[in-house]
């Protein structure tokens, strides 16, 4: 596969309006570019004319820098492409820490580049450090590496292209994903995300394999920092091409799997989190379980319910595909004081306090299971649906729009269980093909 010159990717902004950030890659390399704002340079220079568009920074008795966003970016990418034949020659351009900084006192000057070790690189190494450490204290670690484990130096990686979810490809929290969240304060949305990452890894390594669930991670992404200490720390993980199933193999299998068999949950199932694997079979990823979608999570699983099973009574047992007696759950509203079992500050959504996933997972996991049921039917039917149709003017099946409908029950006593929903599916893939 041939190496790209160079392709655009990434521009964002720090929180300070100070600074904008762009990221690309080619030639085996990928690099951050920052254009910084400067008192002391005129407005006419490049890199204050795009920190003022892209921040939208009102200056007093100055017209806007760029007639609009796209001929900022544009102006920005062609800086870079005019810099880039120099600059990836520069032997530190290929550190983990280099940043390159542009900029041009105005249109009539030349562009000037330089390559320096962005300042706050140790304190992103800092924050994978620790956390590795204090998962290693409290002994989860999923850093014991097995014999068959892979490491491989961040500064080793080649991007090649965007692979859109499939290929090979690097997931974790890079330079990049730091400087785009940090703070300047605590980082603790930096710190969530990293903390998210080690728990999707430590989950996956943990539950029995499935061909429709994403692998765990065998070959490791590391870098060393001198500065930091003598070890190494690790950023991120190389995902494979998922192996994928036969035909028959749905996500709602896996769904099913993730109940019954690994005794745990997902939490965010949603469209976006089922990946397609070489042989177009849908992958359900990220298992970070840290939140949950507004768009599929189940009405009672907003952190403002608590759930018990009734009284046990055969005539009122919800039908079962286990051909035994459900137990009929009972929901009633949260009514005492404030309560949270959420350290991280997701949001202001109820369930961002009060987390009944690994609640319920342990004291009720009928209910969550049902929860995840609902999530799996509002995932099924915006797959299903048409834009701008609904079930009864679309062409797909009848059963199959019944089906998404008692998936999406607002009791979930009457909802099906994960069982019956797999079975469903698998037949009516049968019957399809």
């Amino acid at each position: 596969m041939s190496q790209p010159d160079f392709e655009p990717e990434w521009i964002w902004g720090d929180d300070a309006e100070t600074t904008v950030f762009a990221q690309g890659y080619g030639l085996g390399l990928t690099v951050i570019f920052n254009f910084v704002r400067a008192q002391e340079k005129p407005p006419s220079s490049l890199a204050n004319r795009i920190c003022t568009s892209f921040h939208g920074i009102e200056m007093a008795d100055e017209k806007d820098p760029f007639p609009d966003s796209s001929a900022m970016r544009e102006a920005l990418w062609d800086a870079i492409h005019t810099v880039w034949p120099r600059c990836n020659k520069d032997p530190q351009i290929s550190k983990p820490n280099a940043v390159v900084n542009i900029d041009r006192d105005d249109d009539s000057s030349e562009v000037t580049w330089s390559v320096y070790h962005h300042p706050m690189f140790p304190r992103y190494v800092q924050h994978l450090a620790d956390e590795q450490r204090r998962l290693t204290t409290v002994g989860r670690s999923p850093f014991v590496l097995k014999p068959t484990d892979t490491v491989v130096d961040f500064g080793k990686l080649i991007r090649f292209e965007q692979l859109g979810g499939r290929g090979c490809a690097t997931r974790g929290i890079d330079f990049r994903t730091f400087l785009a969240h940090c703070d300047g304060e605590d980082d603790a949305t930096i710190r969530f995300m990293i903390r998210a990452w080690h728990k999707s890894n430590e989950l996956l390594r943990k539950m029995p394999p499935h061909p429709n669930v994403a692998p765990a991670p065998t070959a490791f992404v590391t870098i060393k920092v001198p500065e930091i200490g003598p070890g190494t720390v690790v950023c991120g993980c190389l995902q494979p091409l998922f192996p994928g199933g036969d035909v028959g193999d749905r996500v709602e299998k896996t769904v099913a799997h993730t109940h019954r068999v690994a005794r745990t949950y997902h939490m965010d199932i949603k469209p976006g989190n089922f990946l397609i694997d070489e042989n177009d079979n849908l992958v359900l990823g990220d298992w970070e379980q840290t939140d949950a979608p507004a768009t599929t999570l189940a009405p009672e699983a907003d952190g403002t319910w608590d759930v018990e099973e009734a009284a046990k009574n055969e005539d009122s047992a919800a039908p079962s595909c286990d051909e035994r007696p459900r137990p009929q759950l009972l929901y009633t509203k949260y009514s005492g004081p404030p309560r949270r079992n959420v350290d991280d500050e997701l949001g202001d959504y109820s369930w961002h306090s009060w987390n009944v996933f690994p609640v319920w997972n342990l004291a009720h996991p009928l209910a969550l299971e049902l929860a995840e049921v609902f999530s799996l039917g509002g995932s099924m039917w915006m797959l299903l649906r048409q834009p701008g149709m609904d079930f009864e003017t679309s062409d797909i099946p009848e059963r199959w729009g019944e089906m998404v409908d008692r998936c999406m029950s607002k009791d979930p006593n009457e909802r099906p269980d994960v069982v019956e929903v797999a079975r469903f599916w698998e037949a009516a893939w049968e019957e399809a093909s």
